[in-house]
């Protein structure tokens, strides 16, 4: 897919081009690394549920967060059951948010 019609694609509301766009700036590739941008898009496809986009935004969380947003770990719950990388991804942020999340 080229590079313009990612953004065309994205802009429209497809949360899977919204994702690809935000790995881009998140990368750094075709583009200059950006990570506010890469949290714009990456926050609209997971604001609608798109499952790889839930699991990508926890995986970063996972790495560099000090907290998770309730909303995503809301997200990652609903998926726990039935994505075992979801279920994965909630164990590790009980252990790590308990205080938080409760």
């Amino acid at each position: 897919m080229e590079r313009f019609s990612i953004d065309l694609l994205a802009e429209a509301g497809d949360p899977s081009a919204q994702l690809s766009l935000a790995m881009e700036y998140y990368l750094g590739k075709n583009r200059e690394v950006d990570l506010s941008l890469y949290r714009y898009w990456i926050d609209l496809a997971v604001s609608v549920g798109h499952v790889d986009a839930i699991l990508t935004l926890a995986s970063h969380c996972k790495e560099r967060c000090e907290e998770i947003p309730r909303t995503l770990y809301a997200s990652l719950l609903a998926l726990s059951g039935t994505v075992p990388a979801a279920k994965r991804l909630v164990r590790h942020f009980r252990r790590q948010f308990l205080g938080q999340l409760l």
